[in-house]
């Protein structure tokens, strides 16, 4: 069974949950015996390729700040695609991203992986993006749903017959620090944990006002926020606002950090009201972190009984279950047992099996 991926992903992405699940998938699919993995030529800036020994590919000016240079790389990796695609070696082809530029090349059986629909309820003006991955979508032969609830969605607005949509779920890649001396190690403050971007959907701002006031009766309480760039204007204007400045503080997003920012918090909170998949929630449950999550999209799936969920668009719910945990060790002990026991549920192994079974089945 030979599997062509192409180079989309890996050459707009230089790191991200999508480029981190192909190179999760491929390393594993590469031991399979009846697997065969092809790839185009490629050139890419992507940090989970460095040193990878089973997608080969070169950098581009990595260390230059060159006006243009994404754009001229996917245009060389495309028509690298394209060429490569015309050999017609191969079983199945599996492209990383919605771009079209496959149609009409590839003859081969095509697999799609679906990660949410975020664009189709939260960034509808983006008319182009949209017309390319209905394009794509619609015409798969099959589609991977990283979820029942996008599942669902693809349906709900792509109309897509379900027999075409095989839900394969996502796995946790955070490992264990080598940086044990991290910073916040270094600080006796007690802090609660956000993760990832704050804007749109990510419902960041109602998380803020909701934990105000639990920031104000605990001053040695901090908010941690990981990843996600540095605060902006109008968050720092927001702090202010609500008398909190003092009181939030903000680190990078690398593995390092976010280990030993997981292991040290006194919980970790997602209060997102769309996700395709939310890895974080099972970075946070193999560090020993307890989960608070929205009760909305895919969150209870991926969560289980290992999280204790509010409703997002309500302060008071994200305050009473912020307050209930903190002063309750027993119950942040439960969490944190049951979220030990759920993400052994999610494996890069059992992705990458039910993956090459579907590939199976749809070759015949």
């Amino acid at each position: 069974m030979r599997i062509f991926f192409d180079h989309q992903i890996f050459a707009f992405q230089n790191y991200g949950g999508i480029s981190r699940y192909f190179v999760e998938v491929i390393n594993k699919l590469h031991k399979y015996p009846d697997v065969s993995l092809k790839f185009p030529t490629m050139f890419s800036n992507n940090e989970y390729l460095t040193d990878n020994k089973v997608i080969r590919s070169t950098p581009f000016f990595r260390n230059y700040n060159l006006k243009g240079k994404g754009t001229l790389m996917m245009k060389l990796d495309t028509s690298l695609t394209r060429l490569a695609m015309k050999k017609n070696d191969y079983d199945i082809f599996h492209p990383t991203y919605y771009y079209p530029y496959h149609l009409g090349v590839n003859k081969k059986p095509t697999v799609v992986t679906c990660y949410d629909l975020i664009h189709e309820i939260y960034i509808q003006d983006d008319k182009r993006s949209l017309d390319m991955k209905k394009r794509v979508l619609e015409r798969a032969d099959k589609i991977f749903a990283i979820s029942k609830h996008t599942k669902n969605d693809l349906i709900k607005f792509y109309n897509i017959p379900e027999e075409r949509v095989d839900v394969v779920y996502l796995a946790n890649s955070l490992e264990p620090t080598s940086n044990p001396s991290f910073i916040p190690l270094e600080r006796k403050n007690k802090y609660l944990l956000y993760v990832g971007n704050r804007n749109l959907y990510k419902n960041f701002t109602v998380f803020l006002k909701a934990i105000a006031p639990i920031l104000h009766k605990s001053k040695d309480l901090s908010l941690f926020c990981a990843g996600g760039g540095k605060f902006n204007k109008e968050e720092h204007d927001l702090f202010n606002t609500l008398k909190i400045s003092s009181q939030v503080e903000q680190y990078p997003g690398s593995n390092d950090s976010l280990y030993t920012l997981y292991s040290n918090a006194i919980a970790f909170i997602y209060p997102s009201l769309y996700e395709g998949f939310g890895i974080p929630l099972l970075e946070a449950m193999s560090c020993g972190c307890p989960v608070l999550a929205s009760n909305t999209s895919s969150l209870p799936e991926v969560g289980g009984d290992a999280a204790l969920y509010f409703e997002p668009k309500e302060e008071e719910s994200i305050r009473f279950a912020v307050e209930r945990l903190i002063n309750d060790t027993q119950l942040q002990d439960d969490l944190k047992r049951k979220g030990a026991e759920r993400v052994k549920e999610f494996t890069w192994e059992k992705t990458a099996l039910q993956s090459h079974a579907l590939y199976k089945k749809l070759i015949g």
